[in-house]
């Protein structure tokens, strides 16, 4: 029995819900597809409305496939890069393969331009999320506790 083909647009396109639903349930943001993105390019979520939160700085890229390999990734992240300049946002990919967890790729400054790709754990990205908005004095966290246990232990879930 032959399997039937996959419609790579629509697996996309669930990645893509997939990614703004756990953001959602997890910052409380709520990001929409981009439904722009292929007529006009463009990263793939973008926020319902800019609370000026941490993760509304990213231009967002996802990318859901069967198998990630280190090539895929370095065409995925020049594509993301591209995208979040045309915007004057910052990059942010965030990629699985089947059966894997999702991974996010960004920018770390170390030092005025030394930039370098960071990966972490989707985990890892949204406790870093919740520390950029802990330290950005327009959005105020929730629970202030958790935000100083996150502040010391982030660095240990990448």
């Amino acid at each position: 029995m032959k399997k039937k083909p996959i419609n790579v647009r629509q697996k996309g396109a669930t990645g893509e819900r997939e990614v703004a639903r756990l953001i959602n349930k997890s910052l409380g943001v709520s990001l929409v597809r981009n439904l722009e993105q292929t007529r006009n390019g463009g990263h793939d979520l973008v926020p319902e409305v800019d609370t000026g939160c941490a993760v509304c700085q990213f231009a967002i890229e996802v990318k859901r496939y069967k198998r990630v390999t280190d090539g895929k990734i370095k065409t995925w992240w020049k594509q993301t890069t591209s995208q979040a300049d045309d915007v004057d946002k910052k990059p942010c990919l965030i990629y699985r393969g089947d059966n894997e967890p999702w991974r996010v790729m960004i920018n770390s400054e170390l030092q005025p331009f030394i930039t370098i790709q960071i990966t972490m754990s989707f985990e890892g990205f949204i406790d870093y999320m919740h520390v950029l908005n802990y330290k950005n004095a327009d959005f105020k966290p929730l629970d202030l506790e958790y935000q100083k246990a996150i502040d010391v232990n982030f660095w240990k879930l990448l």
